[in-house]
């Protein structure tokens, strides 16, 4: 019964084709917006310590 109906809705065809380049479109740009992050700042969020429940420790907060 879905199918019936998704079938009677013009240019349906096109929306798994428009979410499948969106969701490919975000995925590349976010590997390409990470691999030109500097390297430097990768290894400080890295190497960040954290408290038990998960928020940063005092001494690392970069407030200003």
């Amino acid at each position: 019964m879905i199918g019936e109906v998704l079938q009677t809705i013009k240019g349906i065809a096109l929306f798994p084709t428009v979410s499948l380049v969106i969701f490919f479109g975000f995925f590349v740009s976010m590997i390409v917006w990470v691999a030109g992050l500097d390297k430097g700042y990768r290894e400080k969020m890295k190497s960040m310590p954290l408290n038990e429940d998960g928020s940063l420790s005092d001494g690392d907060r970069d407030d200003g």
